[in-house]
């Protein structure tokens, strides 16, 4: 006897064999409680299973640490079906749960906010992965080792917009709260707003809405407001030069575009996120192969209180200088593009792309500056020169996480790898990353997707100082409720 259950239903408390369906024709939006009589759709399910077996065939219903929505499970015997499931099988865990969540009693998924990386990303994953598997979650803890615990107007406004994307329900969401309780509902398609009228980053809030956007089952647009280039978050151009090109090859489409920048303290950056309907599965990635690196490509951002102040040539000609005294590759190329911010900031700052001849790509960055002027009564040519450094040592910063991940010999840019965790993990097939040793926040997502992800696999090799990681992903599909 073999028992089947709802790919919603990642953990289960049974000690016995389990596979599971990545997918089920009957909708289970409405949430059962463990021992309750079925409803309408999964009865006549289960009727469709008694014609096709041979044999009996008996609901058995699981404890309610199931999730409410899923807490139905059917005993079989071991042959295939065509009525009540509709995907490939797939081993389950046996284990009640990982370390960082535990289910209550309430038939919902309580998630440690504090472990491991202990902040955003924690967020952004499970409330990712609770829109597309429509799991009942609770996030205590949240950000508990930070100087200021508890969620910041990113963190909220990406929840939010997962549960406007899940047209589902978030209790307690407010700035500070150190606890969150996530019921969604179907995933749907549309236009969807999140502004957290600060700098919070744009990125951020991408990489929480993305999947559940294109597992929606159709045409989406999400019209974002917040920093575009900030501390401690992904720059706009590390998502469109680096992270949106590996995604393609995945067969995750979309499209970015920024009508204004946004920068700290004020934001006010403008970027607009198309996904088009996804009919297919995600495809699995081999960045395994490094390959030489041959081409480096640097953008000079400036400002607009910056753009009619300065020599564009000269300073484009001295970022390039000082890429072509760093070898990082053979073929250099530089940019000096306006940075449309709505105020009249002075700032500036550098973005790095290098590509390797496997097509593997790598990004370094450097902060955005005010640019000092020269002191009072210094001649024209010490200001003009004091900027030309500015920018040459804007370009230096950028260069050396450049450098370290090329030396290391690692295939996949440190910051891409945590960002492709959950798109493997959902992928049909197995995506193979060589990495330098993980980092944090890789950490993080490789434990939640083992956590949350019915079925996915991730084994890991060392190679000297080199990680080779692969997820064998289940093959998630839109579901035919919403496609």
């Amino acid at each position: 006897m073999f028992t089947y259950m709802h790919p919603r239903a990642s953990l289960c408390p049974s000690a016995g064999p389990l596979v599971t369906a990545t997918r089920a024709l009957w909708s289970s939006t409405t949430p059962m409680r463990a021992q309750c009589v079925p409803r309408l759709p999964l009865q006549q399910a289960l009727r469709h299973m008694k014609k096709q077996e041979t044999g009996s065939c008996a609901p058995w219903l699981v404890p309610a640490a199931l999730m409410a929505s899923t807490a139905i499970c059917v005993r079989t015997p071991k042959r295939s079906f065509s009525g009540a499931f509709n995907g490939s099988i797939l081993p389950v865990r046996s284990e009640t749960c990982a370390r960082g969540a535990s289910v209550m009693q309430n038939s919902c998924l309580q998630i440690d906010g504090s472990i491991l990386e202990g902040g955003g990303q924690i967020l952004r994953m499970s409330s990712a992965y609770a829109a597309i598997f429509g799991m009942r979650i609770e996030i205590t803890k949240i950000r508990a080792g930070r100087k200021k615990p508890g969620l910041a107007a990113q963190h909220l406004e990406s929840l939010r917009l997962v549960r406007d994307i899940s047209s589902g329900v978030l209790d307690n969401d407010s700035v500070g709260s150190c606890e969150v309780t996530f019921q969604p509902g179907l995933l749907r398609s549309g236009h969807f707003t999140a502004n957290p009228r600060t700098a919070g980053s744009i990125t951020l809030m991408v990489q929480a809405a993305l999947f559940p956007l294109l597992f929606s089952g159709g045409d989406c647009v999400c019209t974002l407001h917040g920093g575009t280039d900030v501390a401690f978050s992904p720059p706009l151009d590390f998502l469109c030069r680096v992270l949106l090109p590996s995604l393609r090859q995945m067969g995750a489409c979309f499209d970015v575009s920024c009508s204004k920048r946004g920068l700290f303290p004020k934001g006010g950056g403008k970027v607009e996120l198309r996904v088009p309907k996804c009919t297919g599965q995600l495809k699995a990635i081999d960045i395994s192969d490094r390959g030489t690196a041959f081409k480096v490509h640097a953008v000079l951002h400036l400002a607009e209180g910056l753009q009619l102040r300065i020599d564009q040539e000269a300073a484009k000609a001295s970022v390039y200088d000082a890429l072509k005294s760093l070898q990082l590759a053979p073929e250099v190329s530089v940019d000096v593009e306006p940075a449309i911010s709505g105020d009249q900031a002075a700032k500036y700052w550098v973005d790095i792309v290098v590509e390797t001849t496997s097509g593997s790509r790598f990004h370094g960055g450097s902060d955005p500056r005010d640019l000092k002027t020269g002191r009072k009564g210094s001649g024209k040519g010490t200001s003009e020169d004091a900027t030309l450094k500015a920018f040459v040592e804007a370009t230096l910063q950028a260069s050396v996480p450049l450098t370290e991940q090329l030396g290391s010999g690692a295939a996949v840019d440190h910051h891409l790898l945590d960002q492709l965790i959950l798109p493997a993990s959902l992928a049909s097939g197995r995506s193979r990353f060589l990495s330098s040793e993980p980092s944090l926040h890789a950490r993080t997502a490789i434990h939640f997707a083992k956590l949350l992800v019915p079925g996915v696999q991730v084994s890991e090799r060392r190679q000297g100082n080199l990680t080779t990681l692969e997820i064998d992903g289940v093959g998630h599909k839109v579901s035919t409720a919403m496609s």
